[in-house]
C-alpha cells in the first residue's frame, strides 16, 4: 500500500497570509502549496489529491463556498479548514453542511489554526486508509471463481463443510479443497481473518443464494 502524503492548500488572495501560514506549516513538518484564487488552484485538482485545505471564504471570481461546491461535484473529497475575515452564520453553516471542518475567523491563533489543520489532515487519511484497505480486500475476494464465491459465503454464514456440501451437491473433500484456495487466494491467515475481511468489504454480509 502506497504512504500518506499530505499536502495542505492554502487559498487566499492575501499574500501575506499565504506566507506566514506556509511557513509555519512548514516548520511544523507539513508540505504546503499555495494559490492566489479558487481559479488559480482548480487545474491543479485531482481526486488524488491528499491533504486538505485552507481557504478564504472571501475570494475573487470564485469564492470558497463555490469552491467547495465545485470540489465536491468533481468528486474530490478533500477536508476544508475556512478561514473568514467577516464571521457569516449563514455561510458557516453552508460550509460545515458540506463537510468543513472548522470555520475560523481571521486573524486566528497559532495553536487553533494547527489544531484544526491536523484534524483535517486526520479525517483525510482514515478516508483515505479506508479506500485503499477496501481495494486490497476487493481485489483479493475478485480472485476467486464463481464455485469459490459460492463456498465463501456460506463459509462466512456460518456453515459446516458438511452443510456446504449438501448445498451445493458436491462432496466434503471438494468443499475443503475450495475452502483452502479461497485462504489462500485471500490471503487469510486463519478463518476468523477470512470472515473479518469479507465482512469488512460486505458490511451487509453473505448474500448467498444456496441455503443448506
Amino acid at each position: 500500500m502506497p504512504e500518506y502524503s499530505p499536502v495542505v492548500y492554502i487559498i487566499d488572495d492575501d499574500e501575506s497570509i499565504r506566507t506566514i501560514v506556509s511557513e509555519l506549516l512548514e516548520c511544523e513538518g507539513i508540505p504546503t502549496e499555495t494559490y492566489g484564487s479558487a481559479v488559480e488552484f482548480v487545474p491543479r485538482c485531482s481526486p488524488r489529491m491528499r491533504g486538505c485545505l485552507l481557504l478564504d471564504m472571501e475570494l475573487p471570481e470564485v469564492s470558497g463556498l463555490e469552491l467547495q461546491r465545485q470540489l465536491l461535484k468533481s468528486g474530490i473529497d478533500l477536508p476544508i479548514v475556512f478561514l473568514t475575515g467577516h464571521g457569516d452564520i449563514v455561510s458557516s453553516s453552508l460550509a460545515f453542511r458540506s463537510g468543513a471542518v472548522d470555520f475560523l475567523e481571521k486573524p486566528t491563533d497559532t495553536a487553533t489554526l494547527l489544531r484544526r489543520i491536523r484534524e483535517a489532515l486526520t479525517r483525510d487519511m482514515e478516508k483515505w486508509y479506508h479506500r485503499r484497505r477496501h481495494a486490497v480486500l476487493a481485489e483479493r475476494f475478485e480472485r476467486l471463481t464463481g464455485r469459490e464465491r459460492e463456498v465463501v459465503k456460506l463459509v462466512v454464514a456460518g456453515y459446516s463443510t458438511k452443510e456446504i456440501a449438501r448445498a451445493l451437491q458436491i462432496s466434503n473433500r471438494t468443499v475443503d479443497v475450495y475452502r483452502g484456495r479461497i485462504m489462500e487466494k485471500t490471503d487469510a491467515k486463519s478463518l476468523a481473518d477470512l470472515i473479518s475481511m469479507f465482512l469488512e468489504l460486505y458490511p451487509d454480509g453473505p448474500t448467498a443464494q444456496t441455503t443448506p
